[in-house]
């Protein structure tokens, strides 16, 4: 996975062009009960300054 900026984004930035090249991403997923959709339920980015990883406190299907 990779990150690509679209817009909004400033040219030339350092930390933008570190996320765009050198950037490691990953991403979790889990099944939405049944009905064969995935959600996302981890993300992890590598940062200059280290791993910023960001989690589901709950998750759950409502029928």
């Amino acid at each position: 996975m990779g990150f690509e900026p679209v817009a909004g984004y400033r040219k030339g930035r350092k930390a933008l062009e570190f996320l765009k090249n050198k950037s490691r991403m990953m991403v979790t997923f889990a099944p939405l009960g049944q009905s064969g959709v995935y959600a996302p339920i981890r993300a992890t980015v590598g940062t200059q300054i280290g791993p910023l990883t960001i989690s589901a406190r709950r998750f759950e299907a409502v029928e």
